[in-house]
């Protein structure tokens, strides 16, 4: 159902704001190029690394501990004090 082409389009009209952000701090300031350029290197470098981290293995490594019983619920009132419906207030 899904089209390479139709990915790369939404990806590059997704972007679009991001790349004019990144030409107007190249007109701007050496400072903005060099941190826009870290950011978009970080960015890749995350993408391109995240499928081969294998999280997905991790979570199944941490659901083999042993299950808790739940803690009891907490008790409340508006007033802030526990009270039986049948006790008097003083």
């Amino acid at each position: 159902m899904y089209s390479k082409l139709g990915t790369v389009v939404a990806i590059l009209m997704a972007a679009f704001p991001f790349l004019a952000l990144g030409y107007k701090m190249f007109e701007d300031s050496m400072t903005g190029i060099i941190v826009y350029t870290a950011i978009l290197a970080i960015l890749v470098v995350g993408f391109l690394l995240g499928p081969r981290l294998n999280l997905a293995a991790l979570a199944v490594e941490t659901e083999e501990r042993p299950t808790r019983e739940p803690a009891p619920p907490v008790e409340w009132s508006w007033e802030g004090v526990n009270r039986q419906p049948t006790e008097e207030k003083e």
